[in-house]
């Protein structure tokens, strides 16, 4: 996929050291229940409520349900159904205008389409950097009834900064974790410095081909904290990861992915921790090590050259509803961004969110989505320059 020209945004480390400090971060999230260890998580045992709610569309405007489907690009595979199947859902139940959730999301192809001026896709699952990167490419969000203080407030400055603006409305949180299948690897690293330690751990590591949270995993590996994280140190990354060898994949996408952790591809896979949880839900022997685990923040966003502005802000006012929000949760094992969705998640589902009680405080880092941001475009170049010393 192309990710060309994109840029990440500042998320500063939820400096939380237990769980009275997860209850502040997470104020009015709710606290969850007793569950299962992050490295042995059972999968859930019970199926997840995934309706989405009819709330009725806002009282603003009415909508013509004969207009062009609502076009959602997404990364593909189980995240496009299941933000599909919810906030697809909620959006047409609301307004009577279909949804269509094949488009798959490319940056690249995001850009042109607004600088044609031709209207194209109608939401991005935006990674949060990219907004950041390009302002010109989006619409300011009009008042859909949600404020600044409904949201999540995560225990960072920048966090709190980057999850309400102008132009963006945090979606989800997600992290980069380690994943494994427990029949065959029944110990799991605990965290990157693990990860990469060959002798106690042997077998083949997938890491996604992309610069954005995996030069921090190997700089976490090589004892970089995240204090001392930020500009990357890009040479100090890839000499990491030539540690590891002949030891390396690499996927290209969420699909393929989740792809090398059910046919045993890779002993271990460094991925999405949403991409997991559809995998434990079809009683597949797959688990997540959480110990330092790297959250992320997804945006919402409009498009700047969209000529209807009122269906797209109906969309992301249906997507925020708490119930909305825990319903893909169930389903992706996103961590919701307002006030009051964690507590309406499934029980047996709760631990398999980054923003779970007992997995927060086991966080290395929040990305600076706003480094990220500024620094893109030369990442991806020493990226693809490293990888092509490996072939």
């Amino acid at each position: 996929m192309s990710k060309s020209d994109v840029r990440l945004s500042r998320r500063d480390i939820l400096k939380v050291g237990g769980l009275g400090a997860v209850g502040a971060v997470l104020a009015a999230c709710g606290a969850g229940s007793t569950t299962p260890g992050p490295a042995s998580a059972a999968a859930p045992t019970n199926a997840p409520s995934t309706a989405p709610s009819a709330a009725p569309s806002s009282a603003e405007h009415s909508f013509d349900p004969n207009q062009r489907a609502f076009q959602m690009a997404t990364w593909g595979g189980s995240t496009a159904k299941g933000l599909g199947k919810v906030w697809g859902g909620a959006f047409t139940a609301a307004t009577g205008i279909p949804y269509d959730n094949t488009p798959i999301m490319d940056y690249a192809k995001w850009q042109e389409q607004i600088k044609s001026g031709k209207p194209g896709w109608d939401w991005g699952d935006f990674e949060a950097y990219f907004p950041i990167a390009h302002p010109d490419l989006f619409h300011d969000i009009p008042d859909i009834g949600v404020k600044a203080s409904d949201m999540v407030q995560m225990n960072s400055a920048a966090a709190i900064a980057r999850t309400f603006t102008p132009k963006t409305i945090a979606s989800y949180y997600s992290s980069y974790v380690i994943a494994y299948n427990t029949k065959k690897n029944p110990k799991a690293p605990e965290g990157w410095a693990q990860l990469f330690d060959l002798a106690a751990f042997p077998g083949i590591r997938s890491f996604y081909n992309y610069p954005y949270g995996m030069i921090e995993v190997a700089l976490f590996a090589d004892g970089v904290t995240f204090d001392n994280m930020y500009p990357l140190d890009y040479d100090r990354a890839f000499k990491k990861f030539d540690t590891l060898g002949k030891n390396i994949v690499f996927s290209n996408s969420g699909a393929e992915g989740q792809q090398q952790m059910v046919s045993g591809a890779a002993d271990y896979i460094v991925h999405w921790n949403m991409r997991v949880l559809p995998l434990a839900q079809q009683g597949l022997p797959i688990a997540i090590s959480w110990q330092d685990h790297i959250l992320i923040m997804s945006s919402h966003a409009i498009p700047a050259n969209t000529d209807r502005i009122d269906v797209c802000a109906e969309f992301i006012r249906n997507a925020l509803l708490p119930e909305n929000q825990a319903a893909v949760s169930n389903l992706l094992a996103t961590g919701p961004t307002v006030n009051g969705a964690y507590d309406l998640i499934d029980d047996d589902v709760k631990p398999w969110t980054s923003v779970a009680p007992e997995n927060l405080p086991r966080m290395a880092g929040l990305v600076d989505d706003d480094w990220w941001a500024a620094n893109f475009g030369p990442a991806y170049d020493q990226w693809n320059a490293w990888l092509a010393t490996r072939s």
